[in-house]
């Protein structure tokens, strides 16, 4: 897979030729990054400090712990 932004439709139908790679659910992680970056920290990959924000209390609490500069 060149790209992560497979529609699933079309994901579906390429992972059922039994020649694509990675697979569904890395395409899938590597396109949501609430999953990428627990399973970067669950494998012990390095990466930038970050937190999951869905409102604004979450980016409030981002910049109490992260500080700035802050990549949203």
């Amino acid at each position: 897979a060149e790209i992560d932004h497979i529609p699933q439709d079309v994901l579906t139908l390429c992972c059922n030729s039994i020649k694509f790679y990675p697979g569904k659910a890395a395409i899938k992680t590597g396109r949501d990054r609430a999953l990428e970056k627990p399973l970067l920290d669950k494998t012990n990959v390095e990466c930038a400090p970050y937190q999951l924000i869905t409102e604004k209390a979450h980016l409030e609490l981002a910049h109490k712990n992260i500080g700035k500069p802050l990549v949203i």
